[in-house]
């Protein structure tokens, strides 16, 4: 039984986190837009700065990729 409460709470947590992740995805790009515009020189680090955005939404979506497979397998 506390088993199950314990898969329940982990579960309840990982989507929290990814709410939270999900809330903070405008911050980031508000943040990274500010930077580019501001005092960035090179086209190659604006681009690698505008792809920041990416891969934050892109960890986001892996963790809960991830905790669904982990508790589903």
């Amino acid at each position: 039984m506390s088993e199950a409460k314990g898969d329940i709470q982990t579960i309840f947590m990982t989507l929290v986190m990814i709410i939270i992740g999900l809330a903070l995805t405008p911050v980031v790009q508000t943040t990274v837009t500010s930077a580019i515009g501001g005092n960035m020189s090179g086209t190659t680090g604006a681009t690698l700065l505008a792809l920041v955005p990416l891969f934050w939404v892109i960890s986001i979506i892996g963790m809960g990729v991830a905790a669904i497979y982990y508790y589903f397998r």
